[in-house]
């Protein structure tokens, strides 16, 4: 009997000082300031400790420590602000190879700083727009030491996919769901757009021709432009096309060849030279003897706002409804 009771008041005292213990997360000092008792280290106490507000993500000059949530983010290369839209981050500066930039982003862009592009990006701009984030492709390695001296900068690996770039950038923006959401809503509005086409052009063929000023450049399934217009819109090219041939520089002798039901026609390059080839073309027989041009199926198409289309998610959704109400509407050039 004395042994329980000596038990009961042991275990009583224990519990006692465990829950004394538990309940003072600071003790005094004696010199009025309370010290932190340390907490309880982890199977893992060897490693860093971990700031809560970074991330380190892969990039192809190695590992990089960026913001958990990047709130101002630059996207150096062409194609790189229309991702970020994409995965719902508007850019606090965005590259621009055109004065304006394309119509379908100048309304979230009103207020997104022109940093130039290529050889003429302008690094004090970069600098003034105060990025946290700087994302960029390889091919980019001599702005890299600059840009990495302004903000964190992540080489994204290249890629030829633009879906597997979109994919890229949303695993280091932690947007993999937004990126899935684009890529769902691309597929629904190509998938429509198909059927429409479809229904509209039968067995026709289509070619898509570039004015380039000193050159005339038609389009094959195998480049990226003609890919979202063959293969994705299903238009069907010329049996006289070049099997695996991306792109084919034209002749005016040679534009006969690839007599198609429907002519795509953008007009590129230069202003005044494009000018010129135009209206030479307008006053060509062989381009007047064309089954497009006679039956009124000449659609020009956007230049600026087509810059990105083969190699952007947003690019070639406009792209898309422009060819859409093209043809929908019936609204080709007689020439």
């Amino acid at each position: 009997m004395k042994n329980n009771k000596l038990m009961r008041i042991a275990m009583i005292a224990v519990l006692l000082s465990v829950v004394t213990a538990c309940g003072s997360g600071n003790r005094d000092t004696g010199a009025g300031q309370t010290a932190e008792i340390p907490a309880k280290k982890s199977t893992a106490s060897s490693s860093p400790m971990v700031n809560p507000e970074v991330r380190v993500v892969h990039s192809e000059k190695g590992d990089v420590s960026i913001p958990a949530v990047p709130e101002r983010v630059i996207g150096i290369y062409v194609s790189h602000p229309e991702f970020l839209v994409a995965l719902g981050v508007i850019p606090v500066a965005a590259p621009n190879y055109y004065e304006d930039y394309p119509t379908y982003l100048q309304e979230p862009f009103r207020q997104v700083l022109k940093i130039g592009a290529g050889n003429s990006l302008n690094l004090e701009a970069v600098l003034a727009a105060n990025p946290d984030l700087i994302l960029i492709t390889p091919g980019q390695e001599k702005e890299y030491d600059q840009l990495s001296k302004i903000a964190p900068t992540v080489m994204l690996p290249k890629k030829s996919d633009w879906r597997e770039q979109l994919t890229d950038m949303a695993e280091v923006l932690g947007r993999q769901q937004e990126a899935e959401q684009a890529l769902q809503q691309y597929d629904r509005k190509t998938s429509e757009a198909k059927d429409k086409l479809k229904s509209i052009t039968g067995d026709g063929t289509v070619i898509y021709l570039t004015l380039l000023g000193k050159q005339m450049m038609i389009y094959g399934e195998n480049s990226a432009r003609g890919k979202v217009l063959y293969q994705e819109l299903g238009l069907r090219q010329v049996a006289a096309y070049p099997s695996g041939e991306a792109t084919l520089p034209l002749s005016m002798e040679t534009l006969p060849e690839y007599d198609a039901d429907y002519i795509l026609l953008t007009l590129d390059g230069e202003a005044e030279e494009v000018k010129t080839q135009y209206e030479a073309l307008l006053q060509s027989s062989l381009w007047k003897n064309m089954k497009a041009v006679k039956n009124s199926r000449v659609y020009t198409m956007g230049t600026e706002d087509w810059f990105n289309v083969g190699y952007a998610p947003l690019a070639n959704e406009h792209a898309i409804d422009d060819i859409l109400a093209a043809f929908e509407q019936g609204r080709g050039q007689s020439q």
